[in-house]
């Protein structure tokens, strides 16, 4: 049994230390999903995360991030660095 994927909202503030540590703001999700990519190998293939938050009272900060990842495929046990570079180098971006 494995947690395939998790979607979660702020419903309200979160504070840290009463707050003089640092606070999320409600409103701030993530979500992230996982999938088996080989026989009991599970890679996280989707990543959302949208956090707004202060710390130590002053600064503030703000972080988005959706990335995804597919088309995982597996090497040869016995690969060397030049291989694994050559490899790298075949696919284009």
């Amino acid at each position: 049994m494995r947690l395939c994927g998790i979607d979660a909202h702020v419903g309200h503030k979160v504070q840290f230390g009463f707050g003089l540590l640092g606070e999320v703001s409600d409103g701030s999700n993530f979500s992230i999903a996982r999938e088996e990519v080989s026989a009991g190998q599970w890679k996280t293939t989707k990543l959302r995360i949208h956090v707004l938050g202060s710390m130590l009272l002053l600064k503030s900060f703000s972080r988005d991030e959706d990335s995804s990842h597919r088309d995982f495929k597996q090497v040869a046990d016995q690969l060397t660095v030049a291989q694994a570079a050559a490899l790298l180098r075949s696919y284009t971006f």
